[in-house]
């Protein structure tokens, strides 16, 4: 419920700012939640209105910059949570008491509480400590990889024998934070909420080997990853492995693609 109240808010603010576009916009973010704190990186695109090329090439100029702030919000989210990890006199008080925070459209990061009265209001010296994480367009992570291939059809008839279907990938999204995470990590947008990166596909100009790489998930912890390695079953003597991977803006749009 405080989720969606706080969307709301957002939406009315965005409407403010934006009163033009306000019939044909879409609301899309980033959530991510630890024992210790919750971020939300929240934005709004435009939806394209004609099939024109003028009008896709403005559209996919929009969801560039989008894409670019989304992963500066997660990147954010990130250095907040290592930040409390780092201390573990600050870890002990957020874990009594969790910090909200979120950032739009590029502005600096903010407590939930400016604009939603229902969430519990940071001291200005706790805020602070978080003031300046917000620097970075790029954080490293966690995810499975399933397999490797020379092109991209090769890579997409594997996950559909691994039983991939975008609309069943989305029915699968539980419409909640997984509290037994380090971090959970959800998108939402237009189509969908609370969406994991389940399978997709990483493109080969954005791979270490320059092949298409079959991934499952995004983690922030290498536990979380860990775990996740039971749910996959592959054909022959392929094994699913953790690996490191630098997110980016092209990383997140592979990850959870428009519909």
């Amino acid at each position: 419920m405080a989720r969606i109240v706080l969307t709301t808010l957002l939406s009315i603010m965005s409407l403010a700012v934006f009163p033009a576009s306000a019939n044909s916009s879409c609301e899309t973010e980033i959530d991510t939640k630890s024992r210790y704190l919750s971020f939300m990186a929240y934005e709004t695109h435009p939806i394209a209105e004609t099939n024109d090329s003028t009008g896709l090439r403005n559209l996919e100029v929009e969801l560039t910059k989008m894409w670019s702030r989304l992963a500066r919000g997660l990147a954010t989210a990130v250095n907040c949570q290592r930040r409390v990890e780092s201390d573990s006199l600050l870890s002990k008080v957020l874990s009594l008491s969790p910090i909200s925070l979120m950032s739009q459209s590029g502005r600096p990061i903010q407590a939930v509480s400016d604009i939603d009265s229902h969430e519990a209001a940071p001291s200005d010296s706790l805020l602070s400590l978080f003031r300046d994480l917000d620097r970075d367009s790029s954080a490293e992570l966690f995810t499975v990889l399933l397999g490797s291939f020379a092109r991209k059809p090769a890579a997409e008839s594997f996950m559909v024998g691994l039983g991939y279907s975008p609309d069943r990938e989305i029915e699968r999204s539980e419409a909640r934070m997984d509290t037994t995470m380090v971090m959970d990590i959800v998108y939402s947008d237009c189509s969908r909420e609370f969406d994991r990166a389940k399978l997709f596909i990483l493109p080969r100009e954005l791979t270490a080997d320059g092949k298409a790489w079959v991934l499952s998930g995004l983690f922030y912890s290498h536990a979380d990853a860990q775990r996740s390695l039971g749910r996959h079953r592959l054909p022959g003597k392929r094994k699913a492995q953790v690996i490191r991977l630098r997110f980016t803006a092209q990383v997140l749009r592979s990850a959870f693609p428009l519909i």
